[in-house]
């Protein structure tokens, strides 16, 4: 299976990974892609996967407020 394949079922499973420090470039890129969802209908839930070492509290918690607008 080539990346693109599988980057575009992870999408129309609404499953988001996200990996590292939260940052703003962790936090921009995570927004997009919620964007994306939100111009679909809602099939399904949006699964968020979090592995984090820690990162910018602030960031983390504007993270968090975009996951509760859902």
């Amino acid at each position: 299976m080539k990346l693109a394949d599988y980057q575009r079922a992870i999408r129309e499973r609404r499953v988001l990974y996200l990996n590292g420090p939260i940052n703003d470039d962790l936090v921009s890129s995570f927004r997009k892609q919620l964007d994306e969802f939100s111009k679909e209908p809602a099939r399904e839930e949006v699964v968020v996967t979090i592995s984090s070492q820690g990162g910018s509290v602030t960031r983390g918690l504007s993270l968090y407020s975009d996951l509760t607008a859902l």
